[in-house]
């Protein structure tokens, strides 16, 4: 694709954007004032730290800020704002869509440049659709079980402060100050809204929704029971410590077993594909028949299929929960 088109299809979307968002503005007039005049309600000490915030932000970040801030409305579904907050990702719903919607675009008009229209289309798919829920997923998955480490530790360090005559929101203060992300943050947010009047229940219930796992569930239901039955809290603490620690000494066990299987699973996996493509490079013409036929495209849809279900069972095998 030559050049000019390139240019025309940028700034054919830059024009659409700016007709969209001015109507999309003029139609809903009333209710974005309302929406900005809400957001301007924040305390001075809020107002503090997002300007702290935004100098220690680097020009790309401000100016992916700026884009967000110029779309007027909220994107459809607050799920993936749930999903951010879990992966640990210091977006607003707002950013992560311009982030999405630039990504998806440089990746278009190379492919489009370099290759075809058409593995530039089947791209949008990939990097729109498949690519954000993968990070995220990756993301999400780190920080749960970095959480789940730092939250033995937590406990320790809550039971010996408890001990040494502190309360349990002062210990709670302790983790939050010295313990890094997730669990020192986590912690402060669930500090500050039982600070603001919030019940003991609900800001554990919200910290649970942006930590969901199932020793910190553990912990917060032990919580919760012993502030209404009684008993000694340092002691509590120092058990789910140690409940917690044993499980984790039996998942990195069971993690050991099952390393020879997931490294087959990935030898299997990738060994016909490094095979094929040495055929090819030694003796190019070799798979030209099952791109030219129908029993050969046959072979490779129903070949695939197998490879992808094969591979699922591997892993389902050697997944073994505690």
């Amino acid at each position: 694709m030559s050049l000019s088109m390139l240019f025309a299809l940028v700034f054919s979307f830059i024009f659409f954007f700016i007709i969209f968002r001015s109507a999309f503005l003029w139609a809903f007039r009333h209710k974005i004032n309302i929406d900005r005049r809400l957001d301007n309600m924040t305390s001075e000490e809020e107002e503090v730290e997002e300007k702290s915030e935004k100098k220690e932000q680097s020009t790309m970040m401000r100016w992916v800020s700026w884009l967000g801030n110029q779309i007027p409305w909220k994107p459809i579904s607050n799920q993936w704002e749930e999903r951010l907050v879990v992966a640990g990702i210091s977006l607003k719903l707002q950013e992560f869509y311009v982030v999405r919607v630039m990504f998806v675009l440089f990746t278009f008009f190379i492919l489009m440049a370099w290759l075809n229209i058409w593995i530039a289309l089947l791209s949008i798919l990939l990097t729109w659709f498949y690519l954000p829920r993968l990070y995220l997923k990756i993301k999400t998955k780190k920080r749960l079980n970095r959480s789940v480490t730092q939250l033995a530790n937590a406990l320790g360090t809550m039971s010996n402060s408890m001990r040494a005559g502190f309360s349990f929101m002062q210990s709670m203060q302790v983790v939050a100050k010295e313990m890094p992300d997730p669990i020192g943050p986590e912690f402060e947010l669930t500090i500050k809204e039982i600070n603001l009047g919030g019940s003991y229940e609900e800001a554990f219930s919200h910290l649970l929704k942006r930590l969901p796992n199932k020793d910190l569930e553990m912990v917060v239901s032990a919580l919760l029971i012993q502030r209404q039955s009684g008993g000694n809290l340092a002691v509590l603490l120092e058990t789910l410590r140690d409940t917690i620690q044993g499980r984790l000494r039996v998942k990195d066990e069971v993690r050991t077993l099952t390393a020879q299987g997931r490294i087959s699973s990935w030898i299997i996996s990738l060994l016909p594909i490094g095979l094929a493509l040495v055929i090819n490079v030694i003796h190019p013409g070799f798979f030209e028949p099952l791109f030219t036929n129908i029993f050969g495209w046959m072979l490779i849809i129903f070949g695939g299929l197998f490879f992808v279900i094969g591979w699922l069972l591997i892993n389902k095998i050697v997944q073994v929960e505690v």
